[in-house]
């Protein structure tokens, strides 16, 4: 008899340390829950956007020689749409060269804008490597290239070849490409294709025609480094803040969306107001300005996806739970870092997923919004995390004219911000933007400034007073 007790009570024992091993130690079986069978986009929003929509560039400025600059911005333009679309057809052939980025690189391709008949430089909004892009993309084999062969890049400007007395502008043609990063650009040529020659008609077709607004070269600023060629738009340039107003959600249909339809889902409310729902696995809080945030309780695990990928399985999430503000766009794009890893030598430490961050524009100028309007975890169950919070855009008061952005950014230099003074005082690119009022019922007008590290500084565009430092330091 005792022998039995001492083995029934070591079958417990036994159990207990299974079972306590299955509830805490990660299980990579575990997958998070998919998406309700119920498609609900809230009124105003957009579906079927591809990856090559989502990672736009966050504006286009087409220069004709030194006679004139100007932006496409507005990703509902016809003239927009056609240039991206070109412009896609080109991706694929301007895979980098080898060739080290360089400050001198830069200077190079700077007087080539100013001298070629047309180019067309792509402000992509952030830094990633070259595989990324192409597979954000969606070039293909582009996208596998080893990393000696796929270095960070910013932006891109493309120069295409001058077509040949009596050639049509649609030929086939070559280009000279300039691969930015931060300060510094590497120069290098590309064979010709007849896509070329399209993208080149289609800048041509451009010279005469008004486009989202003009540029000209920035001017030194005291006590900043600048990267060579940033343009600014000039001067007289205005805009009005923007009455928004939170987009309304619908709890129910979110639920439909969300939860699979055999969930049982519980719901309870906080003191605040706040809608709680969960089916145990997942989590859903509905806020009463329009905000929502919904989590998976799925264990982290090393995630083999590739960045395309993760933002193909965050477009098709969004599509099925809430839709897409019509201008969306990429904001950032950045590793998860597996818990408790670490890497040595400048190598990649493992990682657990994304996170995805989009934002919206009006007019062609970029919301720059702590926190983005849609931020989505991607790791290898699926989506992991979804946090919501659109404005929709109602009308713009008054315009105001910009502060130049010269005088701006000597008021930077001037009282350097505290947030952003682990970065260099190097300035990479100058741009229009929005920024959320406090109470989130306007957006307004600012300098958007990006800092060598990534991070972008918000400048009063009245008063270039210093608002909000956005994606610190790296981001």
């Amino acid at each position: 008899m005792r022998h039995v007790t001492s083995i029934v009570l070591a079958l417990l024992v036994a159990g207990s340390l299974l079972l306590a091993a299955r509830l805490w130690a990660p299980d990579r079986t575990v997958h998070a829950p998919l998406a309700g069978a119920y498609r609900y986009p809230i009124p105003g929003t957009v579906a079927g956007l591809t990856t090559g929509d989502l990672a736009q560039p966050w504006r286009m400025i087409v220069h004709f020689g030194a006679a004139r600059s100007a932006v496409l911005a507005d990703p509902g333009d016809p003239h927009y749409i056609s240039v991206w679309a070109d412009t896609l057809a080109v991706l694929p052939d301007l895979g980098p060269s080898s060739a080290p980025a360089t400050l001198k690189g830069a200077e190079g391709c700077a007087a080539l804008a100013q001298q070629a008949p047309y180019s067309l430089e792509l402000a992509l909004g952030e830094r990633l490597s070259w595989s990324t892009w192409a597979s954000l993309w969606g070039l293909g084999a582009t996208g596998s290239s080893p990393s000696s062969a796929s270095p960070p890049v910013d932006r891109l400007l493309i120069v295409p070849a001058v077509p040949a007395s009596g050639r049509s502008p649609a030929a086939a043609l070559g280009a000279t490409i300039c691969r930015y990063v931060g300060t510094d650009a590497a120069r290098y040529s590309v064979a010709p294709n007849p896509a070329m020659g399209n993208l080149t008609r289609e800048l041509a077709a451009l010279r005469s025609l008004p486009l989202d607004y003009d540029v000209v070269p920035l001017p030194p600023v005291a006590g900043l480094g600048l990267r060579p060629g940033i343009d600014v738009p000039v001067p007289g340039f205005a805009r009005g803040s923007v009455k928004v107003q939170p987009e309304t959600i619908s709890p129910r249909h979110m639920l439909a969306a969300l939860f699979p339809p055999t969930a049982s889902v519980r719901r309870t409310t906080g003191l605040d107001g706040l809608q709680n729902y969960s089916d145990g696995l997942a989590d859903l809080h509905l806020g009463g300005g329009g905000s929502l945030q919904y989590a998976v309780g799925a264990p982290p695990t090393v995630d083999p996806e590739a960045p395309g990928q993760a933002l193909l399985a965050a477009a098709s999430f969004v599509d099925q739970a809430g839709g897409w503000p019509p201008t969306g766009v990429l904001f950032d794009l950045a590793a998860i870092p597996q818990p408790g890893s670490f890497s040595l030598h400048g190598g990649e430490a493992a990682h657990s997923g994304y996170r995805i961050t989009f934002t919206e524009r009006w007019r062609g100028l970029p919301l720059l919004a702590d926190p983005p309007p849609i931020a989505i975890d991607v790791g290898a169950p699926g989506v992991l995390a979804y946090t919501r919070q659109v404005s929709v855009p109602e009308q713009e008061q008054p315009a105001q004219p910009f502060l130049p952005a010269a005088r701006a950014l000597a008021d930077l230099a001037a009282a350097w911000p505290l947030a952003a003074s682990g970065s260099d005082r190097i300035v990479v690119d100058v741009f229009p933007a929005y920024l959320p009022s406090g109470d989130g019922k306007l957006w307004l007008p600012v300098w958007g400034v990006e800092l060598q590290d990534g991070s972008i500084v918000a400048l009063s565009a009245t008063t270039g007073a210093t608002l909000d430092v956005l994606r610190p330091q790296g981001g």
